[in-house]
């Protein structure tokens, strides 16, 4: 199995995915309790954060 290209796949289908404001499906990429940094003060959890980070993008 050539993993950096099953790696480059799943990213550059996160990518697309972002880039089409599909947050439902940038959400599919993260598990439940993934954490998120950065893109508001503190932190956020899990796929609900993932949307809504996509939808809305980071605070400033």
């Amino acid at each position: 199995m050539d993993y950096q290209a099953v790696i480059t796949r799943v990213l550059d289908g996160w990518k697309d995915d972002v880039d089409s404001h599909r947050p439902d499906r940038v959400a599919t990429c993260f598990t439940e309790d993934a954490l998120f940094q950065g893109a508001h003060p503190g932190y956020s959890l899990g796929r609900k954060a993932s949307r809504s980070i996509t939808t809305n993008g980071p605070s400033d």
